[in-house]
């Protein structure tokens, strides 16, 4: 667009009166504003709003509002005009008025309301005084009004029940009383009289229109948005803010409305409701002007913000950094969020000032609510050069780019998503909405080709989907005929098939998931590979189907996990939830997506073990800081966080953990904090922790390592924990104590959970017992945990990982005072890494070869391996044939007897 360069004073004035006409006959009729114009039109508004309380007729009070929006109007324009002011200030000031004068005219009817018929007051108890809450809907809510805008308000209240008040004054019931109240306020702002008017008002976005009540109860207002609300009004919806009311009320209002507007899933549904309106939009458009129109037309205001608006609905019930009325903030929003990238937020960003400036200009001109363009060359010259462009030329040209990329956006949301009796793929049976499953020859590339067109056939015709409502159904065959072809390609093809069927029995009833499949065929592949790779990545996807929508982020896939940036990314959605419950569910959606982002890039290959580890330790680092912090705002926001820590034990303190791995741990505190707070803050932290909720369960915890186990306290001050290391803990205790953390909570008391670990390790201990005690535990363990099956149980039988971990811990045990290094928390296979390296010793007399210390690290990183795949493949236990890992069973057991004889 081209510079616009800025005029002042009396010039300014004469330029704003010939561009306007509006302009020009308020400053005849008032010449005295001639003055104050070329004044205060240097800076943005700033005259106080003038007290109207003490106006003593419905005239008067209309009379002063009036006056105040013809000199906002007058400063509004010389400000556009002179290129001073950008869009935020201009759309910005003419909201503050309606913010202003809707408070004021409800203020002053009340009152006189209240005079004739008493205070409005709940049914119930007929003590609790009721207040209009007079709603914003559009651009009023978004606070972007236009110069010449109408208004859309409703009109709503908390309680039917009837008025009170003094002897002799009828009563009647809320309903009446808050209707009459609306009917005055619209009056005295929308009425048009020779002075003009405030606003225009539009009340037809209420329950039923023209034909419902204007001013609703809420829970007439609940009822029709539960059973009747539709698609246009939750786009309506989404924009809309309380200007009058108790402040509690407001709030009420806002938890009732947000579920309408924002779903708890990721809403596909949106799309469909948008090509709904998509037609309905441009055939409004063209009965109004067509291409002439600025707002309704192609490439137009409208297109745009719905456009973003939809965007906002489809993410915004799980990301509530989406919940914004105002459209640049939303759009940024969207970026952050990665729906929108760079290019395509700028060109938003860009566009919808530009249009709403030309919609303004047209306004300006006869205060009119117009966003026709003019027919004549004259006109469009005027408008241009009022805009600051050189000529008509380079202003249309600028306008139709704009509009261009406005429309392409719309349409590609609108129309090129594929319908649901049309989704696209790359192979040719997904063309095939009817699919039969009847031919042989889709199951041919299958290992059980006859098998697999049995379960297809039962899966087709299973009462489940017989049931579902039509647009369901409709998804339903075109996603069943796209997956012969598509499970075919994929590593294992009669598996991909039947866990598919288990997803889509479990998401059949939630139109939105097979909306998201409906609208993105591309994502069928990439879930068919999820789906054969792994068992246990299917249930977890048919458990938790939100995470569908991972598949389209590409940062789920290429992003290494970030324990910093996702503790950030947390905290921030935590202080964005509203209670407990939402808290509770922030949490497991959370951790559900970052543990899936990591299993995609488990499965494509691009994490070792001991990386796979690492992040999900990190990852159950940063829900339970993150959960420990959000507790104790709630347990006592007045106090800062106590010296209160969370110690990692086991696979989560060696970072050792795998998906679905229990967290063992042990709380400590400083000798001087509050007992009892903390000991709230650890009960909570189990319960947010274990609790399922409809989000699913964060992890299972144990606590029995604490001192004294079971029996013992659940907090443990620091010098108790030091006292009780030192003199009463058993050898296995200290063992425990080698694969132990800090994980969360305050880091000074990890600080000295550290010290005392390391004392602990380091004090020499007798040789002889430390082998005697670990040979005794390792055969209880081996008794606890009976063959139950013919296989090699690669975890907990002689020769597999238990024995190489509790080599480990007794060259921990018998070295770490000469070895610093062995009470690092390194993992096992850095530590037998270092005892290769540095030739450790059994005893003063004999050597443990380097060699077969050094390949106990490989073994291990195997087995880990397998016991990896057989969770993948949703085992609960990794059980090798009995025949494998023999060889390395042997080096195991033969290495077992040079440490522990």
């Amino acid at each position: 667009m081209a510079g616009q360069t800025r005029i002042n004073g009396e010039t300014l004035v004469d330029r704003v009166c010939e561009f306007s006409r509006f302009a020009r006959s308020a400053l005849e009729t008032a010449p005295t504003l001639r003055a104050w114009l070329a004044s205060e039109s240097a800076s943005a508004w700033r005259t106080p709003w003038p007290e109207v309380t003490n106006c003593r007729s419905p005239d008067a009070l209309a009379t002063a509002l009036r006056a105040t929006r013809h000199r906002l109007m007058l400063h509004t324009i010389a400000r556009d005009v002179s290129g001073a002011a950008n869009f935020e200030e201009i759309v910005g000031s003419v909201t503050s008025l309606a913010k202003w004068s809707i408070p004021a005219a409800r203020n002053w009817h009340a009152k006189a309301l209240a005079r004739e018929y008493g205070t409005p007051v709940d049914a119930t108890t007929r003590t609790v005084a009721q207040s209009l809450i007079t709603v914003g809907m559009g651009k009023l809510g978004g606070q972007e009004l236009n110069v010449s805008s109408d208004i859309d308000l409703i009109f709503t209240f908390p309680d039917d029940g009837q008025t009170v008040g003094k002897r002799g004054a009828s009563s009647i019931d809320n309903a009446h009383f808050f209707a009459k109240l609306a009917q005055r306020m619209s009056a005295t702002l929308g009425e048009v009289r020779g002075d003009g008017f405030v606003f225009r008002v539009d009340t037809r976005l209420r329950p039923y229109g023209d034909e419902g009540p204007l001013a609703v109860s809420f829970d007439f207002l609940e009822r029709y948005l539960v059973e009747q609300g539709r698609f246009w009004e939750r786009l309506a919806w989404l924009r809309s803010a309380s200007m009058t009311g108790e402040l509690s009320a407001r709030k009420q209002l806002s938890a009732m409305i947000r579920p309408f507007v924002y779903r708890r899933y990721v809403d596909y549904d949106a799309y469909e409701g948008l090509r709904d309106l998509h037609g309905k939009i441009r055939a409004e458009g063209h009965r109004n002007g067509g291409e002439r129109n600025v707002k309704l037309g192609r490439g137009g205001i409208r297109e745009l913000e719905f456009f973003v608006q939809v965007q906002q609905l489809v993410r915004g019930g799980r990301a509530p950094a989406l919940q914004l009325r105002t459209t640049i903030p939303a759009i940024a929003a969207l970026e952050a969020a990665h729906v929108f990238t760079p290019a395509q937020a700028q060109g938003l960003r860009d566009a919808y000032p530009f249009l709403r400036r030309v919609e303004h200009f047209l306004q300006y001109e006869n205060d009119a609510q117009t966003q026709i363009l003019p027919n004549e060359s004259a006109d469009l010259c005027a408008l241009a050069h009022a805009m600051g462009f050189a000529s008509e030329d380079e202003f249309a040209g600028a306008l139709t780019r704009t509009r261009t990329f406005v429309a392409a956006q719309f349409d590609n949301l609108a129309q090129s998503q594929p319908t649901a009796g049309t989704i696209s793929a790359a192979n040719p049976a997904a063309q095939i909405s009817e699919f039969s499953g009847d031919s042989s020859a889709a199951f041919a590339g299958f290992n059980a080709p006859e098998e697999a067109q049995r379960y297809f056939q039962a899966l087709r015709t299973t009462q489940k989907f017989a049931t579902l409502p039509a647009t369901s159904q409709a998804r339903m065959r075109t996603l069943l005929a796209a997956l012969p072809a598509t499970c075919a390609a994929s590593a294992a093809p009669l598996a991909a098939l039947k866990r598919w069927g288990d997803l889509l029995e479990a998401i059949c009833g939630r139109s939105a998931y097979l909306a998201l499949l409906a609208e993105h065929a591309a994502l069928l592949t990439p879930i068919t590979r999820v789906l054969a790779a792994s068992g246990w990545a299917a249930e977890f996807l048919r458990d938790h189907p939100i995470l569908l929508d991972e598949l389209l982020d590409a940062r789920s896939r290429n992003a290494r996990f970030d324990p910093i940036d996702a503790l950030l990314r947390l905290q921030s959605q935590l202080t964005a939830a509203t209670d407990t419950e939402a808290k509770l569910d922030t949490l497991r959606r959370f951790q559900q997506t970052a543990l899936f982002g990591i299993l995609l890039e488990d499965l494509d290959g691009r994490r070792t073990i001991e990386a796979l580890s690492d992040d999900l330790s990190a990852l159950a680092d940063v829900v339970v800081e993150a959960a420990l912090q959000e507790i104790w705002r709630e347990i006592a926001p007045q106090f800062a966080f106590p010296k209160f820590a969370v110690i990692a034990y086991g696979r989560w303190g060696g970072k050792e953990l795998g998906y679905g791995s229990d967290l063992d741990l042990v709380f400590l505190v400083n000798d001087d904090v509050r007992f009892d707070l903390c000991a709230k803050l650890a009960q909570r932290l189990q319960s947010w922790l274990t609790t399922t909720t409809t989000a699913g369960q964060l992890y299972e915890i144990d606590t029995r390592l604490r001192p004294d186990g079971a029996s013992g306290m659940l907090l443990t001050g620091l010098t108790a924990f030091n006292q009780y290391q030192t003199e009463k803990a058993w050898l296995w205790e200290h063992q425990a104590l080698s694969r132990a953390r800090f994980a969360a909570g305050d880091a000074q008391v990890g600080t000295a959970f550290e010290a005392i670990r390391k004392k602990v390790l380091q004090t020499p201990k007798s040789a002889p017992q430390v082998l005697t005690e670990i040979n005794a535990m390792r055969a209880r363990m081996a008794s606890e945990k009976a063959k139950k099956s013919a296989g090699f149980d690669v975890k907990n039988d002689p020769g597999g990982m238990v024995d190489i971990e509790f080599i480990v811990q007794a060259l921990v045990l018998l070295h770490a005072p000469a070895h610093p290094f062995l009470i690092e928390n390194k993992g096992n296979i850095a530590l037998l890494n270092y005892a290769a390296a540095t030739g450790l010793l059994k005893n003063a007399t004999a050597a443990i070869p380097a060699a077969q210390i050094s390949v106990l690290s490989d073994i291990y990183r195997h087995y880990r391996a397998f016991q990896h795949q057989a969770r993948l493949a949703g085992l609960n236990s990794a059980i090798a044939a009995a025949e494998d890992f023999s060889a390395q069973r042997a080096q195991v057991r033969a290495a077992w007897q040079h440490v522990l004889g």
